[in-house]
């Protein structure tokens, strides 16, 4: 995670921006100071920063829960797919065995 911390002393603001290097997401926090505060660059650092870890965290939560609901949604299909096959399999053996039986019963005939 690259990080980026911009101040501006003057307005008492401070963000933190980090930038996901994989895919170019970019992520915020900002704190700014109140007009009956005194202004701390360094806590103003600290809160812009915790913020935009929150935030991101926040959107990491929200992309994960897309992507377990498609996984839920892949195995719901696949374990349908599953089922069919294995119903397939089970009358397949079921028409075997009595197919050999009848094949079993015509050989003990002649």
């Amino acid at each position: 995670m690259e990080k980026r911390i911009i101040t501006n002393d003057d307005a008492k603001i401070n963000i933190v921006i980090l930038t996901n290097p994989l895919n170019g997401e970019r992520i915020k926090g900002i704190s700014k100071c109140h007009a009956d505060d005194i202004y701390d660059r360094d806590k103003g650092i600290a809160i812009a920063n915790a913020r935009a870890w929150i935030n991101y965290y926040k959107s990491l939560k929200r992309t994960n829960k897309q992507y377990l609901t498609a996984a839920e949604r892949i195995i719901k299909e696949l374990t349908s797919h599953k089922n069919n096959y294995e119903a397939i399999i089970n009358n397949s053996n079921d028409k075997i065995a009595t197919l050999e039986e009848s094949l079993a019963e015509l050989l003990r005939e002649e």
